[in-house]
């Protein structure tokens, strides 16, 4: 009757309480002791050590601090910058092309431009012996770069355009529509008053997560001169394709700068065909949201698709969909227990009939004049909204007509999606959400919560990860607004999506048998209880109260915006 339930992942059995209850065998050596302290940290907030903030001045200053985002990204790049003269370690290339290949292209090409600005006046203030005027503050990455930036004469004077580029679709056996579509284009002016040498250093192919001495990409050269005022377009593609059927194709390009300045490029084909759920980063195919009240941030495809559905569903205003949260399941056992067949259901007719292909050619065939763009436009990924065109945000139903006419963010209504999806029920959608972040191949908080208070556990996380929590957030908050309708709570949001995000270590919990469908505990239980168990509980009641402080603040955001 339950096997059903080996088919969920445990965080989300037991976020919907739906495993089955059944008395544990007793546990000789947890003693009150151990029992005490394990009620101690479930029942515990935090509240004492880590007080939510409570007054609209607390709230705005947390604000500014979380809009100072990027000095992750920076430090990333600034490491790269510490080997002058040398080829940079494979393990600082990874770290840089994968920020980079996990961003949307134009804000991966922002941060890096941030940190170029930075590296040359870095070089310029040692060569002059005068102190730099970057005002990021003594980062431990930056202080270190001041050591060992070298000293030299003079300090070339460089625009760079387009530096990462992204590309959806299958590689063909044509070489020539290869060239003409997975292609790219990095530009350089000299506009000092010396000639520079630009070199490629270095070049790291990555197919599936391998790395491979593959000559499939190329580019157009090694080493250029330019004078004063010249420029050049470095021209970049593939040519020959020897592993056509792959998942992603990842490469990255060092460019020196007479040696001393260093540009990264990176460039992505991702296939659209793949599995739908237990995606990883870059596959998952992330899209650059818009017109959210909490600003701009990053999100898995998958994931738009959707909220669009669950929204258009009328699902910010279900109580049934809270019904499927943490603090409330424990009274709707029955309900959900139905609600998650029938996820499961529409997750086996989704691998069969959703073709992300499809979905992408669909929205963009909705556009009258598809003929006239470019050939590469159909193959990149389109901006997506937080919310379906004409809603506001936190609204279960248009405010206005939507016009027959397209709109130009992914999903819009010409966008074809299967009946399975659109049909469903709001809550089969929440389940369809909180089964994809379970199953997500990527760990959320991987972080000590102890040693960073919550605002600085965010604004240090990777931006691909933080616009995780962004989306969640964003989610959180329109069903917070409708907490009337749908009786929302934010303590009951948090403890959801906390547990739907945290990682077991070790699987802690799953060796203790806590999780699994019928709750039996192996008779490992006796060594296991004690120092790791505690701390595993203590960890994630922590995360709720990161969780809660989040939330609170981008609920402020929230509101004042609509």
């Amino acid at each position: 009757m339950d096997e059903f339930l080996d088919s969920l992942p445990s965080a989300l059995i037991s976020c919907t309480s739906i495993g089955s209850l059944e008395k544990a065998p007793k546990i000789d050596n947890l003693n009150y002791s151990d029992v005490a302290k394990c009620f101690m940290y479930a029942r515990r907030s935090s509240i004492h050590t880590q007080p939510l903030p409570s007054s609209s001045k607390e709230i705005k200053k947390a604000l500014h601090m979380l809009s100072d985002t990027h000095c992750y990204e920076m430090d990333t790049f600034f490491s790269g910058y510490m080997y002058p003269y040398e080829d940079i370690p494979d393990s600082v290339l990874d770290a840089i092309r994968i920020q980079c290949t996990n961003l949307d292209c134009k804000r991966a090409f922002r941060y890096q431009m941030q940190a170029f600005d930075v590296l040359c006046n870095e070089v310029r203030a040692k060569s002059s012996v005068t102190t730099s005027s970057a005002k990021l503050g003594n980062t431990s990455s930056l202080l270190k770069l001041r050591q060992i930036l070298p000293a030299i004469k003079y300090v070339p004077k460089v625009s760079i355009k387009h530096c990462h580029f992204r590309f959806i679709g299958t590689l063909s056996l044509d070489p020539s529509f290869n060239q003409r579509v997975f292609a790219a284009s990095i530009s350089f002016r000299n506009n000092g008053q010396r000639p520079l040498i630009l070199k490629v250093t270095q070049i790291q192919i990555i197919i599936d997560g391998v790395k491979t001495e593959s000559k499939s990409f190329q580019g157009s050269g090694d080493s250029y001169e330019l004078i004063q005022g010249e420029s050049i377009d470095l021209d970049l593609s593939i040519k020959e394709v020897t592993q056509p059927n792959f998942t992603e194709f990842q490469q990255i390009l060092v460019i020196s700068i007479n040696e001393v300045l260093k540009v990264f490029v990176t460039f992505l084909v991702l296939s659209p065909k793949q599995r739908l759920f237990h995606q990883r980063f870059p596959a998952c195919m992330v899209l650059n949201v818009v017109n959210s009240p909490l600003g701009t941030y990053t999100a898995p495809l998958m994931l738009q698709i959707f909220k669009h559905v669950f929204i258009w569903q009328k699902g910010l205003s279900s109580a049934a969909v809270i019904r499927l949260m943490m603090d409330k399941s424990a009274n709707y056992r029955t309900q959900n227990r139905e609600i998650m067949r029938e996820v499961l259901r529409i997750k086996e007719l989704l691998q069969e009939q959703l073709d992300l292909s499809k979905v992408l050619d669909n929205f963009w065939n909705s556009f009258e004049d598809i003929e006239g763009f470019p050939i590469g436009r159909r193959y990149k990924l389109p901006p997506s909204s937080a919310q379906p065109h004409g809603y506001s945000p936190a609204a279960d139903s248009p405010a206005f007509r939507v016009s027959i006419g397209y709109d130009c963010l992914f999903p819009n209504r010409q966008t074809w999606l299967p009946d399975c999806l659109t049909h469903a029920s709001p809550e089969v959608s929440m389940g369809l959400i909180l089964l994809w972040l379970a199953d997500m191949d990527a760990v959320i908080f991987e972080a000590s919560f102890g040693i960073e208070d919550p605002i600085a556990y965010l604004v240090n996380m990777p931006a691909h990860l933080r616009g995780i929590i962004l989306w969640i957030l964003d989610l959180c908050c329109a069903l917070i607004h409708n907490s009337v309708k749908n009786g929302a709570t934010g303590r009951g949001l948090a403890l959801t999506f906390t547990n739907i995000l945290m990682r077991r270590k070790a699987e802690a919990f799953g060796d203790a048998g806590l999780g699994t469908p019928n709750g039996d505990l192996p008779n490992s239980i006796n060594s296991f209880f004690g120092s790791s168990f505690l701390s595993e509980v203590e960890k994630r009641q922590t995360a709720v109260t990161v969780f809660l402080h989040w939330l609170k603040i981008y609920a402020y955001r929230y509101e004042k915006a609509l």
